[in-house]
């Protein structure tokens, strides 16, 4: 029996939330607050199922730190697989940025090749200071 699946107004609204928030991770209090800027509330444990359900169908990949930080998620809608990338965490203001760097590959191969250990991009956190923080610091002194 074929699963019936109902594309509701509250998905509209929550795919078109994280579509617009494409080139960064995304969490469900993100969706949750954008959706009552724009007059639409909708609720926390909603989000949350849908979520579920976009990761199940490969639409969404979900980001654990290991820090106790919330999940977020990033939209991944045509690739079905995990991006090729780095990630990293300012330890001020615990934003989350991508980090597409070639140097980094070169580094990963050099540990596959010499080390035999091959590294886990997408879960390969550099933790430091972002550019903000580093220029409120400059600006408090």
């Amino acid at each position: 029996m074929a699963v019936v699946r109902y594309n509701t107004n509250q998905r509209k609204l929550i795919l078109a939330v994280i579509e617009r928030n494409s080139e960064r991770h995304i969490t469900a209090d993100d969706v949750h607050l954008a959706l009552i800027h724009e007059g639409h509330p909708v609720g926390k444990a909603t989000i949350y199922r849908y979520f579920e359900r976009l990761e199940k169908d490969g639409i969404l990949i979900k980001y654990s730190p290991v820090d106790g930080a919330s999940s977020c998620y990033q939209y991944a809608p045509s690739s079905g697989k995990e991006p090729v990338h780095y990630h990293m965490k300012c330890e001020r203001c615990g934003k989350l940025f991508h980090l597409d760097c070639s140097f980094l590959d070169q580094i990963s191969d050099h540990f596959s090749e010499h080390h035999k250990f091959d590294l886990n991009r997408f879960k390969t956190v550099f933790y430091g200071v972002c550019s903000e923080c580093r220029k409120k610091n400059r600006d408090e002194k």
